[in-house]
């Protein structure tokens, strides 16, 4: 699958070369060499490996992988959110218009008369 992208990115990278946007060009052609070492490194190691390579990561430098880490939690975050006020929104759809909002109050206990005493169980 990182192959594909590689391939994807060197695709582009030669179609905005031949656009005319060098900089833009360079940059695809980067991330498309970027991708296929990935994708070399993946297929040729065991998963012990790469295990431990990414220990050995995390150990060296752990500032970025808390930065990833935390990025990745924002990013789930606001997909969590997101998705949150799609059901609430399709709920609040059901619900005003199959039934009558259910804290309605009646007209007796919001009436308060001057001179009576009144409780907040009255009211």
């Amino acid at each position: 699958m990182v192959h594909q992208y590689g391939q994807a990115a060197k695709a582009a990278s030669e179609k905005l070369d031949q656009e005319g946007h060098a900089a833009l060009a360079n940059r695809a052609d980067e991330l498309s060499s970027r991708l296929d070492r990935a994708s070399t490194y993946l297929r040729e190691k065991r998963v012990s490996e790469i295990y431990y390579d990414t220990e050995h990561f995390t150990r060296r430098r752990p500032e970025i992988v808390f930065g990833m880490m935390f990025a990745l939690g924002l990013v789930a975050a606001r997909f969590l959110k997101a998705s949150d006020r799609g059901v609430a929104g399709r709920r609040r759809q059901l619900n005003v218009a199959s039934e009558e909002y259910p804290y309605q109050r009646s007209a007796q206990a919001s009436t308060i008369s001057p001179g009576s005493e009144n409780t907040l169980e009255q009211i």
